[in-house]
């Protein structure tokens, strides 16, 4: 087997976070009236291949363009963004989605530059398996991807499961000692 270490948002950071930076700051997007802004995310999630979109208030609750609402406010994500940094989050099980997706945050600023909400792209994390198992290997093995503490966030179906993967954080590691000594040797070398 192989493994390839990367940080997942590496392949969303440029594109992804510029896009929802620049929706975020559309006069009809910033008027934070969402009966104006939700026809708009529809199309501009259409137009990206974002699955939707959501705006998220300074209370922590969310309204999504499928109709649905939920309370991101615990979530990292959106405690960045609420804050004024853009970001893209880890893997995670989405409340709304009831599936894991990747979710690209970013600040929506008012006339006066106050903060007033944040706008999220919503997206499945196959869209980041699929670009791992793209990478064209010269030998037998696969490729994966993962975070800081270890999480698999690409090269794994997580249909229909909840948690993240994580191989440092099995019991059970017989047949698998290689590969764990390697991913605590790559996650220790992360953001160096």
């Amino acid at each position: 087997y192989f493994l390839c270490l990367y940080d997942f948002r590496f392949f969303f950071s440029r594109y992804y976070i510029k896009q929802v930076e620049d929706i975020a700051q559309r006069t009809d997007i910033r008027t934070m009236d969402f009966d104006i802004q939700q026809p708009i995310l529809i199309e501009e999630a259409k137009r990206i291949g974002f699955e939707r979109f959501q705006i998220g208030y300074p209370d922590g609750s969310v309204h999504s363009t499928t109709g649905h609402q939920a309370n991101a406010g615990d979530r990292p994500f959106f405690k960045k963004a609420i804050s004024g940094t853009s970001n893209i989050a880890d893997v995670l099980f989405a409340r709304i989605d009831l599936k894991m997706t990747i979710v690209v945050s970013a600040p929506i600023y008012g006339a006066d530059g106050s903060i007033q909400g944040i706008l999220s792209g919503v997206t499945s994390s196959s869209q980041l398996n699929d670009i791992v198992s793209n990478v064209d290997l010269e030998y037998e093995g696969y490729c994966f991807v993962i975070n800081k503490a270890g999480e698999k966030m690409a090269g794994i179906d997580y249909t229909g499961i909840e948690k993240l993967d994580n191989d440092l954080t099995k019991e059970n590691i017989s047949g698998i000692e290689g590969l764990v000594k390697v991913e605590k040797n790559l996650r220790a070398n992360i953001d160096r």
